[in-house]
């Protein structure tokens, strides 16, 4: 999936709509476009506690566009600020609404984890944005995950990109648990299987996978969120408190 973002000539990124002086040039203007989406579905992200462990959602970036990306909006007129990760409750959202950081609040009802790390996997650049401690009852709730990217343009203006958002991006931890432990297929590169887990490891993901169906309460869930010290886990909390919930 492409993401437009503006319309680039001479290495200059103009924003749709943007009024410019082309005096007595002659301009020539392509689409700019990033390959970044969302890879669908989730994944269980596991340590060695259930504090720590949480559902995962990852981005793809074409690398080679990535690239050329850094190398355009890094000058001194246009620049990427940040890129990252969102994930909220699914239940919040209404019809036809994707998570987003202007009908939510980042740090409340939503979760805002900018990423600060990267891989090259093959022809993409890969990142992950992850929520721990999730609270027991919530094990079998579904939660939205989207990727976002914030950049300047030359006249600075800033505008929030995001990927594509389908019901491929909504998954519960439990779904996660469920789907990994069924998984049989011959592991690829670093991936693990369930059978290969320590036995900490496996009660973690069983947990998981055999929690009842989500209720919400009556009384308002607590909204306030607490990003880890390591970036881009986050948990929710309550009172100051991280509970694994």
């Amino acid at each position: 999936d492409s993401t437009f973002i503006g319309w680039l000539e001479n290495g200059n990124v103009y924003q749709a709509g943007e009024t410019i002086d082309i005096g007595e040039n002659n301009l020539f203007f392509t689409t700019f476009t990033l390959d970044f989406a969302l890879k669908d579905g989730a994944a269980i992200r596991l340590s060695s506690t259930a504090d720590d462990s949480g559902i995962r959602f990852t981005t793809m970036i074409n690398a080679q566009q990535f690239d050329y990306v850094n190398k355009v909006l890094t000058g001194s007129d246009v620049k990427v600020l940040e890129f990252g990760t969102l994930i909220m409750p699914n239940d919040y959202l209404s019809n036809n609404q994707a998570p987003n950081l202007t009908d939510f609040v980042a740090g409340s009802t939503l979760l805002k984890i900018p990423s600060t790390y990267q891989e090259t996997v093959g022809n993409y650049v890969q990142y992950y944005g992850a929520m721990k401690k999730i609270r027991t009852n919530n094990y079998a709730r579904d939660f939205a995950g989207r990727a976002y990217m914030v950049i300047e343009y030359a006249n600075g203006m800033t505008k929030t990109l995001y990927t594509p958002f389908t019901a491929k991006n909504v998954r519960s931890i439990r779904t996660v648990a469920q789907a990994f432990k069924a998984d049989d297929s011959t592991p690829v590169g670093n991936e693990i299987r369930y059978n290969a887990l320590s036995n900490t490891l496996k009660a973690i993901v069983d947990a998981y996978a055999t929690s009842p169906d989500y209720a919400p309460k009556t009384k308002s869930a607590a909204t306030t969120v607490s990003k880890s010290q390591e970036g881009y886990a986050a948990a929710y909390v309550y009172a100051n408190k991280e509970y694994q919930a």
